[in-house]
C-alpha cells in the first residue's frame, strides 16, 4: 500500500491517517483520512502495488 500513500501524498497536503484496507479480487482499496478535518479518501491499487488511483469520497462517504 506504499504506492497509495505516495500517490495521495503527491495529490494532497496535510497529515495522512490510514483507516483500513479492503481486498477485492485483483485490486485492493486503502481508506485514508487527510488533514485536520479528516477528509475521507480511497485509493485503489493492483494486488502487486501497480496503478494506484485516488479519489475523494466526500464528507458523507465514510460515515
Amino acid at each position: 500500500m506504499a504506492a497509495c500513500r505516495a500517490k495521495l501524498a503527491a495529490e494532497t497536503s496535510g497529515r495522512l491517517k490510514v483507516v483500513g484496507p479492503q481486498a477485492s479480487g485483483a485490486r485492493s482499496s486503502l481508506y485514508m483520512r487527510i488533514g485536520p478535518r479528516g477528509a475521507p479518501w480511497r485509493c485503489k491499487v493492483g494486488s502487486d502495488g501497480s496503478n494506484p488511483t485516488v479519489g475523494f469520497m466526500g464528507y458523507g462517504g465514510m460515515g
